[in-house]
């Protein structure tokens, strides 16, 4: 490592960077001394410490943006520092990069948690790029968390208010066009009249647990929008609803089902959940433990997707399903690629000896609703069919 003397011409003086602050834990008066140099010709306001001790005491009274801390300290490693502060609800978003010699522990260390490994000994421009490339993804990963805790406030306060809605998309047979059932879809209406994109909402929903609320809503909803659409028409069309792994290990789900169906008026086979194949796998004893309870109730079990997960075909037949949905990214290339005309043509056989419905989604072209009835694919849905539309319109 170069000396003070070498450092100097090496080191470009640089504004101060308002507000980043910096703590250096280093128990080598020599190699601390050099980082604070660096760091604060860069422009950075630095504390050293020479122990984790001081470091922890440090940081209850200044807060820094980012920790830079060697591994070999007198009372404890950089690991068990790091471990420490990660207790802490406060502390544990701070940016830790070890500093160290001992190149083989850097797995150990990321498996811990720590953000960056920096070697010693290190060049000027080693730890200057090391702080910034930190600073700059722990800014990154900052907006979006307020981000995310703004848009997840949006969406609770908008369904408190009525504003989420609930559009339906028509099921129908493939030969015919009759309609036979519907697929609940969650809309989120915007100010612009657009209806903000499920994908940037709904895993937030799933990581917060707000699915579980937002799911109840849905599904009550539905069921009893749908059973008004029974009434008026007197059609007995069937009510599709997709369930969240997240829903779906919910302990008492398919008790809350069977209170819904009873408030509703909507008879059990009136209704069928829609499990992705991915979430059914995440833990198939469960799924399978759950989805027994909700069968048991008279409801239907549809695998949503099907085809783009990792299903065992032992668990498939064990599973009390009724029916399968091809994923559009089969349908979208029918009937000209050949692999996604085996792939359907498999899953139409597969299905039909295990005595299960076939529904196939994403349909847009009518090649491929032609290709789809000819090789007896019994239901079909998407916008060639029919795009999502409020229950009211169903009544029409």
């Amino acid at each position: 490592m170069p000396g003070n003397k070498e450092l100097a011409p090496l080191i470009k003086p640089s504004q101060p960077k308002v507000g980043i602050n910096i703590l250096v834990v280093e128990d080598n008066a020599v190699v601390s001394q050099l980082m604070r140099m660096i760091l604060e010709t860069a422009g950075y306001v630095v504390l050293v410490v020479d122990d984790g001790d001081k470091a922890l005491a440090a940081v209850t009274d200044w807060f820094p943006d980012l920790i830079l801390c060697d591994l070999i300290l007198p009372t404890m490693n950089g690991f068990e520092v790091m471990r420490l502060m990660q207790r802490s609800q406060r502390l544990a978003h701070i940016p830790f990069i070890i500093v160290s010699t001992e190149s083989d522990r850097i797995r150990e260390g990321m498996n811990l948690g720590v953000d960056d490994y920096l070697p010693k000994p290190f060049a000027p421009d080693d730890l200057l790029q090391a702080v910034s490339t930190r600073l700059r993804r722990n800014q990154v990963s900052h907006g979006r968390l307020v981000e995310e805790v703004i848009l997840d406030a949006e969406m609770r306060r908008d369904l408190e208010a009525g504003k989420l809605k609930i559009y339906y998309q028509k099921i129908v047979t493939a030969c015919g066009g009759e309609t036979v059932a519907v697929e609940a879809l969650l809309r989120w209406p915007q100010a612009d009249g657009t209806f903000r994109p499920p994908a940037d909402w709904i895993p937030l929903a799933e990581r917060t647990g707000f699915i579980i609320a937002l799911g109840a809503w849905v599904l009550e909803r539905a069921c009893n929008e749908v059973q008004e659409v029974r009434v008026k028409t007197g059609k007995a069309i069937r009510l599709s609803v997709n369930v969240s792994a997240r829903q779906l290990s919910e302990p008492g789900f398919a008790v809350s089902v069977s209170e819904i169906l009873k408030r509703s008026g909507l008879p059990a086979d009136g209704l069928q959940i829609e499990v992705t194949e991915t979430s059914a796998m995440q833990d198939p004893p469960l799924a399978m433990r759950m989805l027994r309870e909700i069968a048991d109730l008279g409801v239907k079990i549809a695998i949503d997707d099907f085809g783009t997960g990792y299903s065992s075909l032992i668990y498939l037949k064990e599973l009390p399903i009724n029916s399968l949905k091809i994923d559009r990214a089969f349908i979208r290339d029918l009937p000209h690629d050949p692999a996604a005309v085996a792939i359907v043509r498999n899953i139409l056989d597969l299905a039909s000896k295990l005595n299960l419905e076939v529904v196939a989604e994403g349909i847009e072209l009518a090649d491929q609703l032609h290709f789809l009835t000819e090789n007896g694919c019994p239901f079909a849905q998407g916008f060639l069919l029919g795009r999502p539309e409020p229950a009211s319109h169903l009544i029409g």
